[in-house]
């Protein structure tokens, strides 16, 4: 069987349905076993910078193939967290919680690119040995009851994100489906983590994924003491849970589809434990507010911004050149005197490798500028501030991978002067739209949005 992807022989369809295609194919000359995501939603600035994303509690993808909307995924022997749950039933706490951070991880990993995951679930997590591999980014999934954020609308966030962990954790803890979840259900030890990890309310979550691994160690090394009431609105109350352990799991292998509502992914062995996991560490959480060392007030709210430019022939219809950007800000709030961080990941892609247009973004200077909201999501015009700030910034982070040229850049502004309060939107460039383009009837295009900064 041949398939209309260059370079891969499919060996067997998977599964295919109205979220796609997924089969298992042999990358042709290399017989490298994949699995290939074929005619999906995919977010596709995210999907583009999956295939730069190396951490062992993700899923790797190879490749994006853009015109088919397929994302070329490691193959995994291993054997889905629903499937797991639904054959040997509830886990034990300390499982459950190797399976909570090694999520957590991946969730991290993928944060830090600004790759939101969208729909976090069982299905979505694939256990091998005592690891776990998390699966499904890149793809436009509208989300799954249960597992979706009450705040979960057109904007996909971080702490939606660890409102599914700690519902996938709740099901790991109870084999039952997390909208009917009952606190007094689950183990006392676990219960203030699950109650912070589905607060209603977002801003009583931790604040990124590492906090909530750092929590999680806490827990496990019994260090973190439960506040006397966490807020938390408990869901509706069912029937007791199945009580029982996990059962010893053998040398389980999957090779095939792990498909949960657009999400997908399979992957080669990584035969990992928790002793290679990072280990965020946590101070014990008591009823006096966490002190500065804390995990919970040392990482700040972040802001993100995507964006995405083409140029190319005016008429044609695949540019020349693409680049796609991801901006992050932290903390998302400065005054005076405050530092923030900017780092900015752009992804520049060439037909044939060779650019033929020369052309950069705003006026092509570095700075940082402040438009004000009514400027729209990507303002037009030169109308911004530029912000008075002394700024470090460390060589870029460079990699090349075929005709992709992806640049990793952090800089600290310290600000000088005080501007007037109020939310903005921030920019490394005036304006943040395609300026000069060094060739005659050359179209280009702008699109996306700006991360926001409020000013105190």
């Amino acid at each position: 069987m041949t398939w209309d992807v260059p370079g891969y022989s499919v060996v067997r369809v998977l599964s295919e349905g109205s979220a796609g295609r997924v089969v298992q194919a042999i990358r042709d000359g290399f017989g490298e076993q994949v699995v290939i995501l074929d005619r999906a939603e995919v977010v596709e600035d995210e999907a583009r910078l999956l295939t730069t994303l190396r951490d062992p509690h993700v899923v790797r993808v190879h490749e994006y193939v853009e015109r088919r909307r397929a994302l070329v995924m490691e193959l995994v022997d291993g054997v889905s967290l629903e499937r797991l749950i639904g054959e040997s039933g509830p886990m034990a706490p300390e499982a459950a919680l190797r399976v909570l951070k090694g999520c957590l991880l991946g969730l991290a990993a993928a944060h830090a690119l600004g790759i939101m995951h969208r729909n976090l679930t069982p299905a979505n997590v694939i256990v091998v040995g005592g690891a776990c591999k998390v699966t499904g980014f890149g793809v436009d999934a509208p989300g799954t009851p249960g597992y979706m954020a009450p705040e979960r609308g057109q904007e996909v966030t971080v702490a939606g994100d660890l409102y599914a962990a700690a519902a996938v954790f709740a099901m790991c803890l109870t084999g039952q489906p997390p909208g009917r979840l009952r606190l007094d259900q689950l183990p006392e030890r676990v219960r203030g983590l699950v109650a912070r990890g589905l607060a209603r309310n977002p801003v009583a979550r931790p604040k990124s994924a590492l906090a909530f691994a750092a929590l999680v160690d806490a827990v496990a090394q019994n260090r973190w003491v439960r506040p006397a009431a966490i807020p938390v609105q408990p869901a509706v109350a069912e029937d007791e849970p199945r009580p029982g352990l996990v059962k010893p799991m053998a040398a389980v292998i999957l090779v095939g589809l792990i498909c949960g509502g657009g999400a997908y992914g399979i992957a080669k062995v990584v035969d990992k434990t928790d002793k290679d996991d990072p280990a965020p560490t946590a101070p014990a959480v008591t009823r006096k507010a966490a002190p500065p060392s804390s995990p919970e007030a040392a990482v700040p709210a972040i802001s993100r911004g995507r964006l995405a430019y083409t140029v190319g022939p005016a008429g044609a219809v695949a540019a020349r050149q693409r680049m796609d950007v991801v901006l992050s800000v932290a903390p998302a709030f400065v005054h005076a005197g405050g530092t923030v961080t900017l780092k900015v990941v752009e992804r520049r892609v060439s037909v044939g490798c060779a650019p033929t247009v020369k052309w950069s973004v705003g006026d092509g200077q570095n700075g940082l500028w402040l438009y004000p909201r009514s400027a729209g999501l990507l303002p037009v015009g030169r109308s911004g501030t530029p912000v008075k700030a002394a700024v470090r910034r460390p060589g870029p982070q460079v990699s090349v991978k075929g005709c992709a040229r992806t640049t990793v850049i952090r800089s600290t502004y310290t600000f000088r002067a005080a501007l007037k309060p109020g939310t903005y939107l921030l920019s490394p460039w005036s304006p943040p739209r395609v300026g000069r383009v060094a060739e005659g009837k050359t179209r280009a295009v702008s699109k996306g949005r700006l991360p926001a900064l409020t000013v105190r």
